[in-house]
């Protein structure tokens, strides 16, 4: 059981929970973000929907990584899994697998009809989600941990000072 619980979470599990949760909420950010943008290119005042847009999307953040936190918890366990089993390279590897959470999960929601009328804005709508799970898995990586540093000395430097 140990090794399973290794092989999904890796060497501190409430580290990685808590960096998927984190991961969640910037991507939530990030589409929300990007729907804004969206809006404020097609309303009139496009300044004041961009500028309401970056003001709420830290709030709305929340609300939508809930829903991404609720249709990836599965998905993103056993791809995180794959990734640590065939030692992909790190963060290209959650970067990718971010990605094609993100798209699969808009795809998935919507029931592939955004992507059935062959217009643009459905494709980019696909972007979209793909580059904020992008973004998500980069931050993920730098969350859980990665990259450990090779050099010793800032953590010999914190234990000399912290535990004299």
């Amino acid at each position: 059981m140990t090794t399973i619980w290794k092989t999904a979470f890796g060497a501190d599990p409430l580290q990685a929970i808590g960096a998927w949760m984190v991961a969640c909420y910037v991507a939530g950010a990030a589409v929300s973000l990007e729907f804004g943008l969206y809006q404020g290119i097609v309303v009139e005042n496009a300044l004041a929907a961009g500028l309401s847009t970056i003001l709420i999307a830290p709030f709305l953040g929340f609300l939508v990584g809930f829903v991404v936190a609720f249709f990836t918890a599965i998905p993103a366990l056993i791809l995180t899994s794959v990734i640590r089993a065939i030692r992909w390279p790190r963060p290209l590897a959650d970067m990718i697998g971010g990605a094609g959470l993100g798209a699969a999960l808009i795809v998935g929601i919507s029931g592939v009809a955004i992507t059935r009328g062959g217009s643009w804005s459905g494709w980019l709508t696909v972007a979209g989600f793909a580059l904020a799970g992008a973004i998500s898995g980069w931050v993920y990586w730098r969350v859980a941990g990665r990259p450990r540093p090779n050099d010793p000395l800032p953590q010999k430097i914190v234990q000399d000072h912290v535990f004299d």
